[in-house]
């Protein structure tokens, strides 16, 4: 009777787990394009790319830059980045396929504002922002 019963639990234990890792399973990306968080993930390596260069052109230059300043100055941090995720940069606003990016520089050079918005998606709108902190946030419109 032992016997069976520990069969029963062992039995019972083991299709529990397979389906708890059934839950944790990833799905293949369907067709041959990017799926969405592999083209966040692209879109947030481009900002942090930016973050960088714009970092070491406050500490060389003593202000922040715009685009075409950081293309001149940094390119190896970008070059990088891109080379990391197999694109190329387009011209802006679309420097990536259906990424628009918008760089803000204040006047003084003290501070700048950055977005990267995902214009090819419109179902579900979402962006990447930035500043002079650093720091990354995902933004995505209020309903």
């Amino acid at each position: 009777m032992r016997k069976y019963r520990a069969i029963r639990i062992t039995v019972l234990l083991i299709l529990l787990l397979g389906i708890r890792t059934y839950q944790f399973a990833q799905s293949a990306p369907a067709g041959p394009g990017k799926s969405a968080e592999e083209r966040r993930a692209t879109a947030i390596a481009l900002v942090r790319a930016i973050n960088t260069s714009e970092a070491v052109e406050l500490q060389t230059r003593g202000s922040f830059a715009a685009w075409e300043t950081l293309l001149s100055h940094h390119a190896e941090y970008i070059d990088k980045c891109m080379r990391q995720n197999g694109i190329r940069l387009g011209s802006m606003p679309e420097v990536l396929p259906g990424w628009n990016l918008r760089l803000n520089v204040r006047q003084d050079g003290k501070a700048y504002d950055l977005m990267l918005e995902d214009v090819a998606n419109k179902q579900v709108p979402y962006g990447a922002y930035s500043n002079e902190t650093g720091m990354i946030w995902d933004a995505a419109p209020i309903h």
